[in-house]
C-alpha cells in the first residue's frame, strides 16, 4: 500500500479520481456504519433500561417507516408527472407541425409564411 501511495501521483487523472472516489466512499460508509451502530442499537442495555424506565407509547412511525413513506410518495409523484408528460406528448400532432414547418421553409424564398408574416 505504501508503494501504491508513493506512486499514485504518476497515474492518470481518471485513475486518481477513481481512487479518491473509492477512499471517500469508504470513509463515508464507515461514518454511516458507526453512526447507525450508536443510533439504532443499545449494546445489550435493553434489560436494564426496561426495568428502570416507564413504558413508552409509540406515537409515530419509526425513522425507516417515515423514510419508506417519503420514498413511496416521491415515486408516486414522479409516476404521475411522467404519465402527464407522456399524455401531453401523445396529444401533439407532430406530422402537421412538420408539414407546416416544411411548407414555411419552402415558401421562405417566395416571401410567404404560414406564421402570419
Amino acid at each position: 500500500m505504501r508503494h501504491y501511495l508513493a506512486t499514485v501521483h504518476t497515474r492518470s487523472h481518471s485513475h486518481k479520481k477513481r481512487f479518491a472516489f473509492l477512499i471517500s466512499g469508504g470513509i463515508t460508509l464507515s461514518i454511516f456504519m458507526i453512526w447507525s451502530l450508536f443510533t439504532f442499537s443499545s449494546f445489550g442495555n435493553d434489560a436494564t433500561l426496561a426495568e428502570n424506565a416507564a413504558p413508552i407509547e409509540n406515537t409515530g412511525p419509526s425513522p425507516f417507516e417515515s423514510l419508506q413513506g417519503g420514498v413511496a410518495a416521491s415515486v408516486a409523484s414522479l409516476k404521475d408527472q411522467f404519465n402527464a408528460v407522456k399524455g401531453n406528448v401523445k396529444a401533439v400532432n407532430l406530422q402537421s407541425e412538420y408539414e407546416r414547418m416544411r411548407t414555411d421553409a419552402l415558401n421562405s424564398n417566395s416571401g410567404t409564411s404560414t406564421y402570419g408574416n
